[in-house]
C-alpha cells in the first residue's frame, strides 16, 4: 500500500498495522514527537482516505519528501495545525478549514499547538488517480485541478460546501466505501468549479506582528495599540492580516492565549483560575467559554483526557519493554 511508504517517510519505524477490516486497515503511530491511529481507505486506485486523529505537540518528526505525483488534501475537524514551509512562511489550519498542496512544496516543520488534531485526509496518487477518474467523471481532469495547488499550500477556511463534505463523512462513516467515493466525486466537481487562487506571501511585517501576539499573549491591549507599534494604520492592519492567514487578528489572538492555556494545563498543577489570569483572562467563564470553541472540550476535560492519554501511552510503553 502506497500510504504506508508514504507515512513512513515520515515517521520511521513508527507505523503499525493493528487490524485489517472489511473496506479499510487500522494503523498506529507512536513517536518521540505524536502519537495517534489511522483509518485508512484505499476507495479508487491511486487514492487512499484517511481518517486520523492524533495527540502531541509535532505532527511530523522529518521534513517531507517532494513528490509531485500527490495531491494531498485535508479538512481539520478538531483542534489545528501549524505548517513551516521553504522560505519560513508559516500556514495555519484551523477547525473547519480544508487545505489542498501538492506535495511539490517542501514542508520543513509541522506543530499542533492544541495538541492534538483530528482530520479527514485524501492521498491522490496523480498517474494512478487519474486514469481511475477520467472514466467516471469525464469532464473532471483531475491533473488540471492539481495545478491549482502546484504552487500553493492553499487553506480555505469554513467554506460551506467543504464543511457539508467532511462533516457528512465524518458522522456517515457507517454508510461504507461506495458514499465516501460519492463525497470525494463531489469534491472533486466543486474543486473543478473554483478559480484558480493563491495563498498571499507572508510578509516580515505579518510575521513580527505575529511573534509580537505570541509574546505578548498574556496582555489584553487595542488592536490600535498592535498599528502604533508597527506603524500600519488599523485598517490596514486587519486587512493585510485576514487575507494573509485566513483569519481575523482578534481571533488569532485568542488563539494564541488558548494555545498557552493548553501549554500550561499539560504541564503542571496549577489551578485553571491561574492559568485563565496568566493568559489575559480576568473572567473565568469567557475563558472557559474561549477555551471550549477552540478545542472542543472545557478546561477540565481537556486536562483529564491529557492525563488519560499519558497513562495510556506510559502503559503501552511498559508493555513493549
Amino acid at each position: 500500500m502506497e500510504f504506508l511508504d508514504f507515512y513512513k517517510n515520515i515517521y520511521p519505524s513508527h507505523i503499525t498495522k493493528l487490524q485489517n477490516l472489511d473496506t479499510s486497515a487500522i494503523y498506529e503511530l507512536k513517536s518521540g514527537v505524536a502519537s495517534g491511529k489511522m483509518e485508512v481507505w484505499t476507495i479508487f486506485d491511486g487514492v487512499e482516505l484517511i481518517y486520523g486523529e492524533y495527540h502531541g505537540e509535532t505532527l511530523y518528526e522529518s521534513q517531507l519528501y517532494k513528490r509531485p505525483d500527490i495531491l494531498y488534501m485535508t479538512f481539520c475537524l478538531e483542534g489545528d495545525y501549524e505548517a513551516l514551509l521553504e522560505g519560513y512562511e508559516r500556514r495555519i489550519l484551523q477547525k473547519d478549514s480544508f487545505c489542498a498542496l501538492n506535495l511539490n512544496i517542501e514542508l520543513l516543520d509541522s506543530r499542533m499547538p492544541l495538541g492534538f488534531n483530528k482530520s479527514i485526509s485524501f492521498l491522490i496518487y496523480l498517474d494512478i488517480a487519474s486514469k481511475e477518474i477520467t472514466k467516471i467523471l469525464k469532464n473532471i481532469c483531475l491533473k488540471t485541478i492539481n495545478e491549482k495547488f502546484y504552487e500553493n499550500f492553499l487553506i480555505l477556511p469554513k467554506d460551506k460546501v467543504f464543511m457539508n463534505i467532511f462533516h457528512q463523512m465524518h458522522t456517515q462513516k457507517y454508510l461504507g466505501i461506495d458514499y465516501m467515493r460519492v463525497k470525494f466525486l463531489e469534491l472533486l466537481i466543486y474543486l473543478a468549479s473554483k478559480p484558480q487562487s493563491h495563498a498571499i506571501k507572508e510578509s516580515d511585517l505579518m510575521k513580527e506582528i505575529c511573534a509580537y501576539i505570541q509574546n505578548h499573549c498574556e496582555e489584553n491591549y487595542p488592536l490600535s495599540h498592535l498599528a502604533q507599534t508597527f506603524r500600519i494604520s488599523l485598517s490596514k492592519l486587519q486587512k493585510d492580516f485576514c487575507k494573509t492567514y485566513d483569519s481575523s487578528i482578534y481571533q488569532y489572538i485568542k488563539h494564541q492565549k488558548i494555545q498557552k492555556a493548553v501549554s500550561l494545563l499539560t504541564q503542571d498543577n496549577r489551578k485553571i483560575t491561574e492559568i485563565a489570569t496568566e493568559v489575559g483572562y480576568t473572567n473565568i467563564s469567557k475563558f472557559c467559554e474561549s477555551f471550549k470553541k477552540i478545542t472542543g472540550k472545557t478546561p477540565l476535560e481537556y486536562k483529564k483526557l491529557h492525563a488519560q492519554h499519558l497513562a495510556n501511552k506510559d502503559f503501552e510503553d511498559i508493555q513493549t519493554r
